[in-house]
């Protein structure tokens, strides 16, 4: 242990060099296979223009479908659960304002406040985790019945950030309707202190790999699944450019970064003196 704490600030100093080098050939792949992120969600820009549908899930202030519909004309759909954030989501052309939450079998759903709005959850675990003082019954709509609303059949990108309920969401829909989504971007909340979810995760990542999707977990380095990209490889038709980086980012630059960050965490934890 001695000769470890010996060789820690080497260590350390080796590693943040290596981390750096690594960082800097991610954000080049991602710049190079056209990423963008986007309030921590990356998705592909190159297939988003004004024929596009955007399906927004987690809408919170309109942030990410206001953006969008700017850039690149899209039309979006932007579903927002809680009343006071659904109000303050600006009026745009090209911007659907649904007020509800989306679970698998519609009528009303008790939402959870918490102290910061982006930690809304329909989630009753999440709810615990964060501390929630007060609810409210809101409108729940499946996804099916949001998309006949719409008239959505098929969806470039469908953005999710609905605080726990988006493995009831990714684990019930069908497979017709996976075929028509072009590209996932999802947050799942495995960050979350206490938050048990993984084995579901898990079970979600190879259903979207057996069903045509290319995944990418962009936060993996950091030990959570914060930021993951599903990509419809066939259905988007991705160039030769584009699938040689992303394959890259899949099978050595992500997974380099990952063991170089449990490298450091290692070295500093075995390090470290215990105390009584």
């Amino acid at each position: 242990m001695r000769f470890l704490r010996v060789l820690q600030s080497p260590l350390i100093v080796l590693g943040t060099t290596a981390q750096r080098l690594v960082d800097a050939i991610l954000r080049r792949q991602l710049r190079a296979s056209g990423l963008e992120s986007l309030r921590d969600h990356s998705f592909l820009t190159s297939h988003l223009d004004e024929h596009s549908t955007v399906v927004d899930l987690g809408a919170h202030l309109g942030e990410f479908s206001s953006e969008l519909n700017h850039r690149f004309g899209c039309r979006c759909v932007a579903v927002e659960p809680a009343p006071d954030l659904f109000a303050r989501i600006p009026n745009r052309n090209g911007v659907a304002r649904v007020n509800a939450a989306i679970n698998d079998r519609g009528g009303t759903v008790r939402l959870h406040y918490a102290d910061n709005p982006e930690g809304n959850t329909v989630d009753p675990v999440l709810a615990r985790v964060h501390g929630s003082s007060r609810s409210v019954e809101v409108r729940a709509i499946t996804f099916d019945e949001l998309r006949a609303e719409h008239g959505i059949d098929r969806i470039d990108l469908l953005k999710i950030d609905i605080e726990g309920a988006e493995i009831g969401l990714l684990l019930g829909i069908s497979d017709r309707v996976l075929d028509r989504i072009d590209q996932i971007t999802v947050e799942f909340h495995d960050f979350i202190p206490g938050y048990e979810a993984g084995e579901a995760i898990e079970r979600i990542l190879q259903r979207l790999r057996d069903a045509g999707f290319l995944v990418l977990a962009v936060s993996k380095p950091y030990g959570n699944h914060l930021d993951v990209l599903a990509l419809h490889e066939r259905r988007m038709g991705l160039g030769l450019r584009a699938r040689l980086h992303l394959r890259g980012l899949l099978l050595c630059t992500l997974p380099v970064r990952t063991a170089l960050e449990r490298m450091k965490h290692l070295v500093r934890r075995r390090s470290t003196p215990e105390t009584a």
